[in-house]
């Protein structure tokens, strides 16, 4: 019974790392076996949700793909921002107020995080490397992308155990 009580407190203690670790799996499988490296394709579904319709957006407005860039880049800088204030501001109200943690709201905030995360570094290393969008290389930007949002994702797991399982300020 103690070893089933320790095995629940582990749980409870680092499950933001641990959701973030299962959300980077799909990197870590195509690190392992290059058979399964299309898997990282699938990060291009990750831009539907947000970036893709700035992305529209952007080029409704300028004719300029760096200038798209740069509104995609900040759109979704401003995304991360206001959901991660938000996300900890709650965080912090329910860890003062002695409340339950709700685990749903770690996966549902990590997985809002990855559609934030990625799309953000991927425009980062377009707008860095001012790729044009004419000979399509910049779509393989994705591919390189995708471990450093994994790694970022697992990060932020591990920051929300930090402010998780701080001591409740009196």
């Amino acid at each position: 019974m103690e070893s089933l009580k320790n095995k629940l407190d582990f749980q409870h203690r680092y499950s933001g790392t641990i959701a973030g670790l299962i959300f980077a799996i799909p990197f870590f499988i195509t690190l392992i076996n290059k058979d399964v490296a299309i898997l990282r394709v699938f990060a291009i579904f990750f831009f539907v949700p947000i970036a893709f319709p700035l992305e529209i957006i952007g080029r409704l407005i300028f004719n300029n793909f760096t200038l798209t860039t740069l509104l995609v880049f900040l759109g979704l800088v401003i995304c991360l921002y206001f959901s991660s204030s938000h996300y900890f501001r709650n965080m912090i109200i329910d860890r003062n107020e002695r409340n339950p943690l709700i685990y749903f709201r770690i996966w549902t905030y990590l997985f809002l995080q990855l559609i934030i995360i990625h799309p953000l570094i991927f425009y980062f290393i377009t707008f860095i490397t001012s790729a044009d969008s004419r000979d399509f290389i910049y779509l393989f930007y994705t591919y390189y992308s995708f471990p450093i949002s994994s790694i970022i994702i697992i990060g932020i797991g591990v920051i929300i155990d930090i402010v998780k399982n701080k001591n409740i300020e009196n």
